[in-house]
């Protein structure tokens, strides 16, 4: 079993990969039904506060290592694009440009099919006959 899509079309499984070697826990205090009753104090929870910011950050950091690693072992040469970030994959637009793009284009069409629909017009004589005329009195173009 592999991370890419099998010879015969099929979808392969998607893998999870968890670690809990960045793990932390700590006992601050009791919740009873009356109150809530602290057992450290306030520069003990900025301790733990700093403490927990720091794996956060070296987790980001594991993330991207395993993410990159994972991604050039199948020969991609670029990450995932996130949200608010410019892609890394060379030719592709971000979301914003091509938003405006897509815009553009759709306004040129839009006064492409205009200026025909003008001229046809224009090319074409008045073909509306009164509804009161007859069968007779009718001589269309």
């Amino acid at each position: 079993m592999g991370l890419s899509q099998a010879e015969d079309g099929s979808i392969c499984p998607m893998v999870a990969v968890r670690s809990t070697g960045l793990a932390m826990d700590s006992i601050i205090g009791i919740r009873s039904e009356v109150s809530n009753i602290s057992l450290v104090d306030e520069t003990y929870l900025k301790t733990l506060l700093q403490i927990a910011n720091e794996r956060f950050e070296t987790n980001t950091r594991r993330i991207k290592r395993f993410q990159a690693t994972l991604l050039s072992s199948y020969g991609c040469d670029f990450l995932p694009q996130r949200p608010g970030q410019p892609s890394k994959k060379a030719g592709w637009e971000d979301p914003q440009s091509r938003r405006e793009r897509k815009r553009q284009e759709g306004l040129a069409r839009q006064q492409v099919m205009h200026r025909h629909r003008a001229e046809s017009a224009d090319k074409q004589p008045n073909s509306i006959v009164p509804a009161e005329t007859t069968l007779e009195q009718r001589k269309l173009p």
